[in-house]
């Protein structure tokens, strides 16, 4: 009776241990998509410059439409200022069909409470470089001129020192 019970037994033993060691792998933590800038204004004429370093979430909104592709990279600013809402889209695309590499920028618009409609950088640059299946990663800057009542004065803002990693829907 015994003889007939240990190959059942061994089957338990070895079924046990197997689904222990499933048990045991980890599961790696998602990579938090992040970004960081710096916004500095610049009064023309008065040399008065302030500077605000910027953190962000990024999360990537991908779509297609007429023989293009879209990747919007959206860095929601954290914590949001106590003045509401403040958020950096950029804006790239690229012929369907076409390497990730072909992506080009768009635009680059800053949205917050005063311009929830969104005021665009000028002479704006960026990268976007696909770091794994879905993830991407890059550099941007610009410039622009500060609205006043509708009317582009003589205040600047630099978007300077832009980056962000692993940004992804």
């Amino acid at each position: 009776m015994l003889f007939r019970s240990f190959p059942t037994l061994l089957l338990a033993t070895t079924l046990l241990l197997s689904i222990g060691g499933c048990a045991k792998k980890e599961v790696p933590a998602p990579v938090k998509a992040t970004s960081r800038y710096t916004l500095r204004t610049k009064q023309i004429g008065t040399g008065q410059v302030t500077s605000r370093q910027v953190t962000a979430q990024a999360h990537v909104v991908a779509s297609s439409d007429t023989g293009y592709d879209f990747i919007e990279v959206q860095l929601a600013t954290t914590p949001q200022p106590a003045s509401g809402v403040e958020m950096l889209t950029l804006y790239f695309s690229k012929p369907s069909g076409q390497p990730s590499t072909a992506f080009t920028l768009d635009d680059i618009v800053q949205y917050d409470n005063t311009w929830p409609k969104g005021l665009p950088f000028e002479n704006d640059a960026a990268t976007l470089t696909l770091t794994s299946p879905g993830s991407y990663s890059g550099t941007f800057s610009g410039t622009r001129g500060q609205p006043t009542g509708g009317f582009v004065t003589s205040t600047y803002v630099t978007l300077e020192a832009g980056v962000f990693t692993e940004a992804r829907p």
